[in-house]
């Protein structure tokens, strides 16, 4: 049998948090592994451009808003285990099923969160941003013995983007890695 190895979408890691009514995380307790690709929808800016009446003939731009396409994330399961038992795991795969189960039986009172997507930009140092988002598509994906089940889940951000400085801290001895997001001073 051979063995996947996810890239984890070259060192960009992914974190799914609950989401609170105007408080960001403040760590990354909820790592999404085995990301393969993540494609986080284009900002649009909605202008509209109408004639002007003084006479002058040029077009008036008038900026009405912006918005973000929306994400479609390509993951792997691999290994044995964590099987989806009605409650979430400690896995990505029965984290996002329940998290997208429980969204359509709640009616949608549960689904937002957080999505913070970490990239490495050299020598310890991240670029963090966090999403607000709501999900959209849940496709558990084939299975295959030589791959690993793939899998897909595409969200809907809303709201503006925040970036976050990011500190991790590595793992040593008995205590594990840690990620903190901060917003930026000033």
């Amino acid at each position: 049998m051979a063995v996947y190895s996810a890239l984890s979408n070259f060192g960009v890691r992914y974190f799914l948090e609950d989401y609170t009514e105007g408080t960001l995380p403040t760590s990354g307790t909820n790592e999404l592994n085995d990301v393969l690709s993540c494609t986080l929808g284009e900002f649009t800016k909605d202008m509209k451009k109408y004639k002007t009446l003084n006479g002058d003939g040029w077009d008036v731009v008038v900026p009405l808003g912006q918005s973000q396409a929306d994400a479609t994330f390509e993951m792997v399961r691999t290994g044995e285990g964590n099987a989806y038992t009605g409650v979430a795991g400690t896995d990505a795969y029965t984290m996002l099923k329940h998290w997208f189960l429980n969204s359509v039986a709640a009616g949608g009172s549960t689904a937002k969160k957080y999505i913070v997507e970490v990239i490495p930009r050299g020598n310890n140092t991240y670029e963090g941003t966090v999403y607000s988002v709501l999900p959209l598509k849940w496709a558990p994906g084939k299975k295959d013995t030589e791959v690993g089940q793939e899998y897909s889940f595409d969200v809907t951000p809303f709201g503006a983007p925040v970036p976050v400085v990011v500190t991790h801290t590595p793992a040593a001895g008995s205590t594990p890695e840690s990620w903190t997001f901060a917003q930026p001073q000033g």
